[in-house]
Order: structure tokens, then sequence, then C-alpha cells
């Protein structure tokens, strides 16, 4: 009989919320009829979209893992899919570099719109089955005197269903409080406040959103009357009770490998999965086992998976988690999005953009009945230069200098001096 007891290690990577939880979208219900009235997007092919699938799960976990090694003593907890969707929304609008990196550092499909198009259609399609319910949004925020360029808002609508919105970009404070009470409102009340107003600023010229919701029931329930307080041994060394659920289950995909442990729990809609990994050793950290799903390898773990009776115990989860993106995107490598310049010239009429923050923020509850969970990212832009401006320099001659009279259409020096007095 396999066991798998989540009381003794060190804390649980949630890995549903990369493979599962976090990699689905749906057509939002709220947009009109009118709004759906877009062209049909690109069809994107079985392998390309498979591909597709491979990389941005790759790249998610890279992203996990250098988020989670900054806080080594506190839950992370991301949504890739969110992430990727609002950077594949962004890439629309990019050319030369900045088009480069975000193609190869987030490894975004080479299709990009129609690879999300036929994701978030083949989750609309699940989530008309009973038991779950994932839905999305992309929007797009900016003053009236902005105008997108036709190409983007075109493509934005078709692939990303994109709804764009005017506010007045002057009152900062007004601005955050009406995206953040429309990502509340999408994400049923689960993220409150993405956008923080000091983040809005007259230079602000634009607010991509994206927003991701996921409910879903068990297939087998955990029975409450089986919950009881019990030990979890902290990432920072210290243990503390927590509602453990348990139950012992028949069948369940079990695998050991590469020195971890993990165990698959169905949802009621067996599309969608919870996965949840262990280092293999007791008292061990999950530094190996995240360097391993950054390096691809969940698929075949779950693959090679064997059904297991197993005794099961998992705790109760509550989790909020918000941070800025922009220090770990620009660790691995992603710097040409947050420099002046044209990168983004493709997005408005009223000339480049440049990212000046990323905000994401998530939440996950899970318990004997379900899980729930929600995200939305936040790219905030401003106007960018030709130039990146810099500190003006400084020239003070209060000490001898040398003065020149130069005529620069005959190359004369008319004069010549050496100030030591003036």
């Amino acid at each position: 009989m396999a066991t798998l007891s989540l009381s003794l290690p060190r804390y649980v990577l949630a890995a549903a919320s990369v493979c599962t939880l976090f990699t689905a979208c749906a057509q939002d219900a709220d947009v009109t009829p009118e709004e759906r009235q877009q062209p049909a997007p690109a069809e994107v092919s079985d392998e390309a979209f498979r591909d597709g699938a491979a990389r941005l799960e790759r790249n998610g976990f890279v992203l996990l893992r250098d988020i989670a090694k900054r806080r080594t003593k506190e839950n992370t907890l991301i949504s890739p899919y969110s992430i990727h969707a609002a950077f594949g929304l962004v890439s629309l609008g990019a050319s030369g570099e900045t088009a480069a990196q975000l193609h190869e550092l987030l490894d975004l499909p080479e299709a990009t719109g129609p690879y999300f198009a036929r994701l978030e259609k083949s989750v609309a399609a699940g989530n008309a089955d009973d038991g779950a319910t994932v839905l999305t949004s992309n929007s797009a925020w900016m003053p009236e005197t902005e105008t997108l360029k036709s190409a983007f808002k075109e493509a934005s609508a078709r692939h990303f269903d994109c709804r764009v919105e005017n506010l007045d970009f002057g009152n900062g404070p007004a601005v955050a409080k009406t995206i953040n009470g429309f990502v509340e409102e999408k994400t049923k009340g689960l993220i409150r406040n993405l956008v923080d107003p000091a983040a809005i600023s007259p230079a602000t010229r634009m607010v991509l959103v994206n927003t991701l919701y996921f409910r879903a029931k068990w297939a087998k329930a955990f029975s409450r009357d089986s919950t009881q307080d019990a030990p979890f041994a902290c990432a920072d060394g210290k243990t503390k009770d927590v509602p453990m659920m348990h139950a012992e289950r028949k069948g369940l995909p079990y695998f050991e490998i590469d020195g971890v442990k993990g165990v698959v729990l169905d949802y009621a809609n067996p599309r969608y999965k919870f996965v949840a990994i262990l280092p293999d050793a007791e008292g061990g950290d999950l530094a190996a086992a995240l360097d391993a799903l950054a390096d691809g390898r969940l698929g075949g773990w779950l693959q090679g998976a064997a059904r297991e009776t197993v005794r099961l115990w998992l705790p109760r989860l509550d989790i909020e988690f918000k941070t800025s993106l922009v220090p770990t995107l620009k660790s691995l490598g992603l710097v040409a999005p947050f420099d002046a310049g044209p990168g983004f010239a493709e997005l408005s009429e009223n000339g480049p953009l440049t990212i000046s923050e990323v905000l994401h923020a998530t939440k996950l509850i899970l318990n004997e009945e379900e899980t729930e969970a929600a995200a939305a990212t936040g790219i905030i832009m401003t106007r960018s230069l030709a130039v990146a401006p810099t500190e003006p320099k400084i020239f003070r001659a209060d000490r001898p200098f040398v003065g020149i009279v130069y005529d620069t259409d005959t190359k004369t020096v008319l004069f010549a001096s050496v100030v030591n007095e003036p």
C-alpha cells in the first residue's frame, strides 16, 4: 500500500496551479453578442498546439522556481496561464528585439494569437460540462486620447476577445478603483486589489489585464469528519498544527521518480486534476523538484503514474499571493519590453509604449468539497521615448577651464583661452 503524507515535509507544491488549475481559460459569459461578432480565429495545427502547451508548461515552472527562490519561507502561487495570456496579448503589438525576447524567454508559441484562441475555445467547451466553472477575460484600459492601431485592435479582439475601455488617467485612484472593480467581478470576489493607485500616473497610457477564475468540486469529496488538526513542518523550520484532510483512496494515480513522489486527484469534471508533489525523502526541500519541473518532466511523471491505494493527508489551503513580476522577468533576461524605444510601436497610433510594471495576484482555496482559485495579471504601460531618459549631466565651470570660439563652417578656431581667474 502506498502512503502519501503531507504532514511531515516542509511544504506542498500544488502543481495543479500550473498543469491543470491555471492553464485553462474560457469564454467570458458577460461579453455581449455584438462584442462576439469577430472573425473566426485562424487555426493552429494539432502539432503546434501541443508544442505550445509544452513550452508554456516548462516556462511556467521556470517562473514558479524563480519566484519561489526569492520567497523561501513563504507561499508562492502563480497562474502561468494568466501571465502568458497577458504577455501573449501585448506581444501582438511588439516588434524587433522586444518581440524576439517575448517569444524566446517566455516561450510564447510562434502563432501566439491562434494558439490562445484555440486554447480558449477548447476550454470553453469543457466549461459547458457539469462540475467545473472556468472563466477568463482580457481587457485594455486607456485614456480617450489614446488610439489603438487597427491591426492590434482587430487581432486582440479576434484571438483574445479583448474588451477596450476608456478612462480618465489623470485620476489614478479612480482608474485603479475601476479596474480593480472589474477584476473583482471577473474573479468572483477573490482578487480585490490588483492595481495599486500609485502605479497609475498621468504618464500611464494603457493597462492590459487578464483574469482567470476556476471552481470545481472533487470527484470524491473528503469527509469533514476525517479532518483533524495535525502538525505541518513549515519551510522556516517551525511546526504548526493545521486542519489536515484525510482519506484512503483506491486506484489513485501515484508516482515515485526522480526523488519525488506525487498523487493525482480528479475533479468532478475529469479533464481537471490536482497534482500534489513532495520530495521523496523526509525533510527534503522542493528545489530539485522545481528544477525537474522546469526541465519539462511533469508529463513523464504523470504518464508513468500507477494506480495505487493511497492513504492521503492534504491540508486545507487558503493562500493569497501578489507580486510584481518585473524582477523575475528581468532576471530571466526579459529586458527589452521594459526599455524605452520602439519595441511596442504596433500598439498605439500615438507612439511607442513601454512596460513600466507587471502585477500578478492569485488566490487558492482548497477544502473537503472543492477547489476555488483565481488570478489576475496587469501589464501597465507608459509612453516610450526613442532614447531612455537619463539624469542631466553636470558641467560647473567653477575652476580653471579652456574656452574656445570656433567657426564650424570653416573649422577655424577664432579664439582660444585658458581661464584661471575670471
